[in-house]
């Protein structure tokens, strides 16, 4: 279960911060408020402790966390496919990563837990993203269509 711990309103998207049952369980997720039926969107996972604020500035969201502050770029927009039928294997991961549901090529970005961007490229639905020269911890990668999926690298 999660806790509403902060709200940020950004056009027509309610952010909301929520505390997790433990340490890593927390994210940030969206609504968007003009919707008829309404579906909340995890746009990040993995955090620890969001209860100091939210901003966006310039398209990216600002997320205050215990001991940091993590960065995520905003989409400019959203494609046509259904994101819950995306998924990142395998899970953790030693060597590559494989993105399965996509209907197009999809750029992605692969950030750290400090929002820093690692690498960029683009990828098709179960090609090979090697990952090897990464260090071992977790690691989120976003796809163009504002997709973000959590995995970890041993």
């Amino acid at each position: 279960m999660l806790l509403p711990v902060g709200l940020l309103v950004e056009g027509n998207d309610l952010y909301i911060a929520e505390a997790g049952a433990s340490i890593g369980d927390d994210v940030i997720s969206k609504i968007d408020i003009t919707s008829s039926n309404p579906s909340t969107t995890i746009v990040v996972g993995g955090l620890y402790n969001p209860l100091s604020g939210l901003a966006i500035y310039n398209n990216v969201l600002y997320i205050a966390e215990n001991f940091k502050i993590s960065k995520f770029e905003l989409p400019l927009s959203i494609n046509e496919f259904d994101i819950n039928t995306i998924s990142v294997y395998p899970n953790p991961t030693v060597d590559y990563l494989k993105i399965s549901g996509l209907t197009n090529s999809e750029d992605y970005k692969i950030y750290n837990m400090l929002g820093a961007i690692l690498e960029e490229g683009t990828t098709y639905n179960d090609e090979k993203i090697e990952v090897q020269h990464l260090a071992a911890g977790t690691y989120f990668i976003m796809l163009d269509d504002n997709t973000i999926k959590q995995f970890v690298k041993e």
